[in-house]
């Protein structure tokens, strides 16, 4: 393993991984930015940096220049991950 992959973490939400990466930020409970986002194997999220909305269950990412969190009816965090396994 190379050091950059040590220092990745782990994006796990509701119990299902859904990939990796290198920070976060955000409130809890709220909405969580993840920066660096790399979807595990098979997981259709091409995003750079994933957004996750709790309080409105929306998962989308986030434009890194404006702030803003993009999304669409796609992106119910409820309907994407329950086809996402349990881990």
């Amino acid at each position: 393993m190379t050091d950059e992959q040590e220092e990745r973490m782990e994006v796990k939400v509701l119990g299902r991984v859904l990939g990796t990466a290198s920070g976060w930020d955000g409130d809890p409970g709220e909405t969580v930015w993840f920066y660096d986002f790399q979807a595990v194997s098979g997981l259709h999220l091409p995003f750079t940096s994933l957004a996750v909305d709790f309080l409105n269950g929306y998962i989308g990412t986030l434009d890194n220049e404006t702030g803003e969190f993009t999304k669409n009816s796609t992106n119910d965090i409820v309907l994407f991950l329950s086809g996402v396994p349990r881990t």
